[in-house]
């Protein structure tokens, strides 16, 4: 499903209309909002299903940003990698951003404004598992410092994992193969979670 609204483009597919009609009515708020008071700004929320397990969070969106992608310019191959790796396509994920705004300087929002946004959006998509790319978002996420190597935490009801951000392999090419390993082993991680779950549903039913 594609809308322009207010001169914003977002791409989101969704099964569920009354969660569409709730992320609309999020956008809105983030629309209008003003409470960094950056000139001439464009939002760019996220896109993929809103009917998923899995939503991916990056840090802000690409001031070059051409296609409405998140982690659609340079960082492109090495996050649609990720995502083979995983086990999943750009379409079965959420894709966002802590920061939901850029402008024509080349301006950012804040993080700290933008994150309480970012937790509604993660409240409406409601996800089992979020992945939090870059030391940006798991301090602002986490509010910890912790390494991005895959491992596991848990927030509120969601398990969350962390990696490094797609960018640090277009920097460093040496990370890339790091990179893969931390989505294989996010993989194993969402596997064994899903298959203990199912043990657990079994026995309640069962009893």
């Amino acid at each position: 499903m594609t809308d322009i609204k207010n001169g914003t483009l977002f791409n989101v597919f969704y099964k569920d209309a009354k969660k569409y009609e709730r992320y609309k009515s999020f956008l809105n708020s983030v629309i209008s909002c003003n409470d960094c008071k950056l000139r001439n700004r464009v939002c760019l929320p996220g896109t993929g299903t809103i009917d998923c397990e899995i939503m991916c969070i990056g840090y802000a969106p690409s001031v070059h940003r051409r296609f409405h992608l998140t982690f659609g310019m340079k960082s492109r191959t090495v996050y649609e990698k990720f995502l083979e790796t995983l086990g999943v396509s750009r379409n079965e994920v959420f894709s966002s951003n802590l920061i939901k705004c850029i402008s024509a300087e080349s301006s950012v929002g804040s993080p700290l404004l933008c994150s309480r946004y970012l937790l509604e959006e993660i409240q409406i998509v409601n996800p089992k598992f979020i992945i939090l790319f870059g030391h940006d978002v798991v301090k602002n996420i986490l509010k910890r410092s912790v390494r991005l190597d895959g491992s596991q935490y848990k927030l509120n009801n969601y398990y969350v994992f962390v990696s490094l951000h797609p960018m640090a392999a277009i920097y460093d090419k040496s990370k890339l193969q790091y990179i893969l390993n931390i989505a294989q082993k996010i993989r194993i991680s969402i596997i064994k979670i899903k298959s203990q779950n199912t043990l657990i549903n079994n026995n309640m039913h069962s009893t």
